[in-house]
């Protein structure tokens, strides 16, 4: 199901199977604030050009997957922080053409963290241990792309897996892995 481009969902409920897709590529659709569950077999897909998106205050939960994918336009699609209380979900969270800041243990629960082509993790805060499956030169900056994994602040403790040619920096702070 895609919600109309020019829509708030409100009321989620649960997602058990298939892709609950959030926009159209374009600069509007949300979910409102309600709290998502994801099950095993589904998917929310946000798929938004504007930059920045803003805060994701939707909570999840659950073990499915969560996709941000951008346009692939050179700054389009930044999503800012996923700031609801996700620390129930630990699921699968995928950047496409996309970065999504990280300041909170609570932003990414024990998620696992993939980047598809020009997928970014903005960590600028906290301590991750979750698990970073990485590949790509990162989301396109006015400056080029700085990484797959950007690094501003905070620390990760997890495992970082590199899935193909790499590139992780510190642009604007510095951090720890």
């Amino acid at each position: 199901a895609t919600p109309s481009p020019n829509n708030t969902m409100v009321g989620a409920g649960p997602v058990n199977e298939g892709v609950l897709q959030v926009g159209a590529g374009g600069t509007s659709g949300s979910l409102g604030n309600s709290t998502v569950t994801v099950n095993a077999g589904g998917t929310v897909n946000y798929k938004r050009s504007d930059n920045p998106v803003g805060a994701t205050a939707n909570a999840f939960s659950g073990t499915g997957t969560l996709i941000f994918e951008g346009t692939g336009t050179n700054l389009q699609g930044g999503y800012g922080t996923i700031s609801g209380n996700n620390s129930g979900f630990s699921g699968t969270i995928r950047t496409i053409n996309s970065r999504i800041a990280i300041d909170n243990v609570n932003d990414i629960g024990t998620s696992t963290l993939i980047t598809g082509t020009n997928g970014q993790f903005w960590v600028t805060g906290a301590t991750h241990a979750n698990n970073f499956r990485i590949s790509g030169n990162g989301w396109l900056e006015t400056n080029g792309p700085y990484g797959a994994i950007r690094i501003a602040g905070g620390t990760i403790s997890g495992p970082v897996t590199l899935e193909g040619d790499s590139r992780i920096t510190t642009q604007g702070g510095s951090g720890t892995i």
